[in-house]
């Protein structure tokens, strides 16, 4: 597995890297300033898998957190370069080429976004540090980690590199596009918000309708920890699990495992033999139990007191490997014993997971014993019980988290929570769109996935936290302006105009560079990381078009001027 994961994120750099450059060079037509991103990365980068290196001689981290590091570190890392190299250009037309001017505007505002943008999806992955699974929280660390260190080298690295760059920072043009990144007020992104603005509800409810139709398949959501058909069907360990499975049954590779504790007394006593042998009767007649192999397994045919006689007055009857064989069931102190529940069906299958329930609900109470059920269907149980206690507190904190940040940045209380509702939106339509390719396969030809059905268990809650802060960056970075240009006197239909003309050529390049970053993740060959990255790519491109785009022209021209309404603040803005 590690193996596999450390090959897909090899493929997936060699997939995202040539088009990062490509989309670069067309945002910002030089070569100077497309290059600004990848080093502002690259530093941060390095030094997030320093710190995780020291993390690691701690704690235990899943190997998917150089994964996810990697995933954000560059999608997020270009993203707020390319936010504050844009503001930057901008402000150097502006201020006549002043490049200490120019950088010191750039600093109150898209530093300002970036500080806030960072701050939220920090705050949100630490909700996800309270879920009690190493896996998930050693993929939050890396996520908090790296984006810190974006944070931090953004808000100094950057500026210092662009103070130092100046002018030079449009050098090398490309040819045939122009440079400049003024904006006229009447370009493509200004009259499409006058034209979701003249019709406002048809545009809102049309968007609504689109995402809640894609929502509708997330009804059928099944999460589980993956069994051996996550794994590529090439891979040499696939195809050496089917033989074991064609040669010995489907459930031998990964058998349910009960593990009978008995406290005051020795298992081999002829009495508590007999109890064992009858529960070893019952779990074999469970419907769908192949075979169970135990202690009795070796001994057929005998009464309890035959096994006790031989396991302690005959011992020299049995040859050492039989006792090899017999010490794999029964511990050294004779308080423990191993039943291993062999099934007809896969670890993740319906079928097993019905299985471990029926033997906690009717085996698990006794006066002599305590049944404990424990293997990889059980283990896929307990974490996804565990990740769904989790849920509702990991998504109250951070809606909590996400209104707070909002309601500071922009003194607005209806903003923060029309952010939430289309956050919500957004995300259950990316849910829905992972069921269909995941669950029902309609994408398994293309990404090369077996056939799982199941979202892996951590894979919903990441999605969570990962979306409602990625998206509030792009809220976050989209409002400033708007906001910005509200504050000059405009109205709010123009400043809604000037503000999605200023940045979405901007957030556009961000989330095409983003939906590629994540996007190659798709084709990493390892499923988990497959569901991530395309959860993500496509969460991205919803937000970064039926979100900003018509829902969010739409949402503010209806609210009007309430959408700046905060209690106990009174603002003299004359509307021009």
């Amino acid at each position: 597995m590690n193996e596999l994961s450390q090959q897909g994120l090899e493929n997936a750099h060699l997939y995202a890297l040539p088009i990062i450059l490509i989309v670069l060079l067309v945002v910002f037509r030089s070569v100077v300033s497309s290059l600004m991103p990848l080093v502002l990365s690259s530093f941060s980068i390095v030094t997030s898998l320093g710190v995780l290196y020291w993390f690691s001689q701690w704690i235990e981290l899943s190997i998917f957190v150089l994964d996810a590091a990697l995933m954000l570190g560059i999608g997020v890392g270009i993203d707020f370069a390319l936010i504050f190299i844009k503001r930057f250009r901008e402000q150097l037309e502006q201020s006549s080429n002043q490049v200490a001017e120019a950088v010191t505007q750039t600093m109150g505002t898209a530093g300002h976004a970036i500080l806030f943008s960072a701050l939220t999806i920090i705050g949100a992955m630490s909700a996800i540090l309270l879920v009690d699974i190493a896996a998930v929280r050693s993929i939050a660390l890396g996520v908090i980690v790296v984006v810190f260190f974006l944070m931090v080298t953004s808000l100094t690295l950057l500026p210092a590199c662009l103070a130092l760059i100046g002018t030079r920072i449009n050098a090398w043009k490309i040819p045939f596009l122009s440079i400049r990144d003024g904006s006229t007020g009447e370009g493509k992104w200004y009259r499409l918000a006058h034209r979701v603005m003249k019709r406002p509800v048809v545009y809102l409810v049309a968007s609504i309708m689109l995402l809640l139709a894609m929502a509708v398949p997330a009804l059928e959501l099944e999460v589980s920890t993956p069994d051996s058909r996550m794994l590529p069907e090439q891979t040499q360990v696939r195809h050496g699990l089917a033989h074991l499975e064609e040669g010995f049954g489907v459930g031998f590779a990964s058998p349910i495992q009960v593990v009978v504790a008995i406290e005051n007394d020795v298992i081999t006593e002829p009495q508590l033999l007999e109890k064992l042998s009858i529960l070893n009767e019952e779990l074999e007649n469970i419907p769908d139990v192949e075979e169970v192999s135990s202690l009795f397994s070796f001994f057929p045919n005998l009464e309890a007191s035959e096994i006790h006689s031989l396991l302690n007055e005959h011992q020299q009857a049995l040859h050492e490997d039989d006792w090899m064989l017999i010490n794999r069931h029964v511990s050294k102190n004779n308080q423990l014993a191993v039943f291993d529940v062999i099934t007809t069906d896969h670890s993740s299958s319906d079928t097993n997971r019905a299985i471990v329930q029926d033997i906690r609900d009717r085996l698990a109470t006794s006066e002599d014993y305590v049944v404990y059920v424990g293997g990889e269907t059980a283990e896929g149980m307990d974490t996804s019980q565990s990740l769904n206690e989790s849920l509702p507190m990991v998504l109250t904190f951070t809606l909590m988290l996400l209104f707070l940040v909002l309601v500071v940045t922009f003194r607005s209380l209806l903003l923060p929570l029309k952010a939430i509702v289309l956050n919500v939106l957004s995300l259950g339509a990316t849910y829905g769109i992972l069921v269909v390719v995941f669950q029902w396969g309609l994408g398994s030809t293309i990404f090369g996935f077996g056939d799982f059905g199941f979202i892996q268990s951590f894979i919903p809650i990441l999605l969570l936290g990962l979306l409602f802060s990625l998206s509030t960056d792009y809220e976050v970075f989209l409002l400033s302006r708007v906001q910005e240009e509200y504050q000059k006197g405009l109205s709010n239909e123009e400043s809604v105009a000037i503000g999605l003309e200023k940045t979405a050529p901007m957030i556009s390049g961000a989330a095409l560079i983003m939906v590629v970053v994540f996007g190659s993740f798709a084709f990493a060959g390892v499923l988990p990381m497959q569901q991530l990255g395309l959860g993500m790519a496509l969460a991205i491109a919803l937000d970064a078009t039926i979100v900003r785009l018509f829902l969010v022209p739409a949402t503010m021209k209806l609210l009007g001027n309430w959408n700046w309404w905060f209690p106990f603040t009174k603002k003299e803005v004359s509307k021009r």
